[in-house]
């Protein structure tokens, strides 16, 4: 079998004058996969809120909105990337050790020089331990 010959301006090949095909995928796959990726991600994050939310003391649930949440959990997930958390080995038990403390703060600290908004590590200790348990659930 000899190898096409490349198409002519009208899109037809050298020997037979038949339309040449390339096999290209469309363009709006990639769109179509990115959207259904952005939505599954979105449903994530409310399910995410929705579960800090419930898992916040009362106190502390109302000195965040629902947007400071939504803004948290995308902080948290840089975070998780930046420090090389995600990239950590469990132990022998399958745990990895992590110190919610020093999340918070940097957490707490990050929102500050974003001119977000201020919260106290002690509060964002709930949210962090919360975003925790709801991956711990979800697996």
């Amino acid at each position: 079998m000899q190898p096409a010959e490349k198409p002519d301006a009208a899109g037809r090949d050298g020997s037979s004058g038949q339309p040449y095909f390339f096999n290209v995928p469309h363009p709006l796959t990639k769109v179509f996969i990115m959207e259904d990726d952005f939505l599954a991600q979105a449903e994530d994050d409310l399910r995410t809120v929705e579960f800090i939310r419930a898992y916040l003391p009362q106190e502390v649930k109302e000195r965040f909105t629902d947007d400071d949440l939504f803004y948290l959990i995308d902080l948290l997930a840089e975070y998780y990337v930046e420090s090389g958390l995600v990239d950590q080995e469990p132990d022998e038990e399958g745990y990895v050790d992590i110190d919610t403390e020093a999340i918070a703060k940097a957490i707490s600290e990050r929102a500050a020089k974003d001119k977000y908004g201020k919260f106290s590590p002690e509060d964002l200790l709930w949210v962090v331990q919360g975003e925790l348990e709801y991956g711990e659930q979800e697996g």
